[in-house]
């Protein structure tokens, strides 16, 4: 994942760099993806197979509290 430096958009100071944790299967945990297209859900859960997927960074306000996330691949940096 990328450490961009973000600015909050409502207060304008640095925003912490961050994830969002994602419950994955049982007691594995994963981080949230950003996953391409409309979800395809199956009886099983959402097929996520064959769709483009990408790691979510989020950035969080120390003052104020607001929350960005931002799906960039590494190819993108």
């Amino acid at each position: 994942m990328s450490d961009l430096q973000m600015k909050c958009l409502r207060c304008s100071v640095d925003m912490d760099p961050g994830y969002l944790a994602d419950g994955g299967h049982g007691v594995n945990s994963e981080v949230a993806k950003w996953v391409a297209g409309a979800p395809d859900v199956r009886w099983y859960g959402v097929k996520m197979k064959g769709h483009d997927q990408i790691p979510l960074s989020a950035y969080r306000c120390a003052k104020c509290g607001y929350v960005e996330f931002r799906a960039i691949a590494a190819t993108d940096i």
